[in-house]
């Protein structure tokens, strides 16, 4: 029974369909940031369109349930690029699972605890990567991307949800600038929603690789 289960931890799953599902999640959170940026150039123009307030507020609970969505399945994605990491070669890179689920609970900390996570399963499935004891895999290059993406996501974040207009303004803080705020914010996500789907694309090609030249097989992530 031993066997059989240490076996099945040594299971390649390719990690391409979360992937393509996490990029559709991203495509269509950047389209509702484009639609939320549109309105919000319409209440740049005119302050006192109300239809466009209206539309704005409407908007952001749909971009709220994309951004919800999207965690949810990149926590997916994470687990399975992080479990074919034994089977890619690398068998130490385990966090506590007490660790992982404080992180987790942490709002800031937890955008970066996944870029870490991310960043290490990118290292860990470099193609190229000699097989030897000898070499450690931290060493293997590039994986900044998944920080990169961490720190564009909180600063977009954080732009967005300055308060502006009716729905609270904060004192001190301009009709006109809380807009602007907000439209760079649009920007920013965008930009982070970008950066997603290269890291799901990218990482998922790079563990199919490995994995090829480790003759482990790709099995169905699902």
């Amino acid at each position: 029974m031993s066997q059989v289960a240490g076996a099945a931890v040594l299971i390649y799953r390719s990690p391409a369909p979360r992937a393509l599902l996490l990029c559709l999640l991203a495509v269509v959170a950047s389209a509702i940031a484009l639609v939320v940026l549109q309105r919000l150039l319409l209440l740049l123009h005119d302050p006192l369109l109300e239809d466009a307030r209206r539309a704005v507020a409407f908007w952001r609970k749909i971009e709220c349930l994309a951004l919800a969505a999207i965690g949810i399945v990149l926590v997916q994605f994470i687990r399975v690029v992080r479990d074919n990491m034994a089977p890619l070669g690398v068998s130490d890179a385990a966090w506590p699972v007490s660790t992982a689920a404080i992180l987790w609970l942490l709002p800031v900390v937890n955008v970066f605890f996944a870029a870490v996570l991310l960043r290490e399963a990118w290292q860990a499935s470099d193609p190229d990567r000699a097989q030897s004891l000898f070499i450690n895999w931290r060493q293997s290059a590039g994986g900044g991307l998944p920080l990169v993406w961490a720190g564009l996501c909180l600063f977009g974040l954080g732009l967005v949800l300055v308060p502006w207009l009716n729905m609270g303004l904060a004192p001190g803080v301009g009709l006109f600038s809380s807009v602007m705020l907000s439209i760079l914010g649009c920007l920013v996500l965008t930009v982070a929603h970008l950066a997603l789907i290269a890291i799901a694309i990218l990482l998922a090609r790079r563990q199919d690789r490995r994995a090829a030249r480790r003759d482990v097989g790709a099995l169905p992530a699902w």
